[in-house]
């Protein structure tokens, strides 16, 4: 069994990515959260994988990605993934440092998902197209990833 825990600030999504993730009788819901915060005031162990959604403002993004370390450090064998809209790959490429087992389109199908939630409580990682093309671009092109980032990026890295 795969014991979950969804974050998102929209009770809609929350509710709607439990009802989809709990149709795989492998998967168990273990609770639906507003912010990491109130996960990390419910639940103490045991979860498998944690889903949360990344944040659209710059500057939520940074408070994010210190409550992705947070995660990281609470549930340290727990499997992170970030589900983003949008262009987000940049910071997914900052938020490898945290060691995220993958990064996910809002606009993927429901089978895409189930299917990313058993990859990685496998051990394997899974990041979308839109990473894989970034990450490509960075080491071809022979530079350091910071380089390609604006300061402001840089310090939010």
């Amino acid at each position: 069994m795969i014991k979950v825990g969804i974050i998102d600030k929209h009770p809609l999504i929350r509710m709607g990515l439990s009802h989809l993730l709990s149709r795989d009788p492998q998967i168990n819901i273990i609770g639906e959260f507003d912010k990491p915060s109130s996960l990390l005031r419910s639940i103490t162990s045991g979860l498998d994988v944690v889903i949360l959604d990344l944040p659209v403002d710059q500057l939520k993004a940074i408070d994010f990605k210190e409550e992705l370390s947070r995660i990281r450090n609470t549930f340290p064998n727990s499997k992170l993934v970030v589900l983003y809209e949008g262009d987000a790959p940049l910071f997914g490429v900052q938020t490898l440092k945290i060691k995220i087992s993958a990064l996910l389109n809002k606009s993927t199908d429901v089978q895409n998902l189930l299917n990313v939630v058993n990859i990685i409580h496998r051990g394997d990682f899974y990041y979308d197209s839109g990473l894989s093309t970034v990450l490509s671009e960075l080491f071809s092109s022979n530079k350091k990833p910071e380089s390609q980032l604006t300061r402001r990026e840089y310090e939010i890295m």
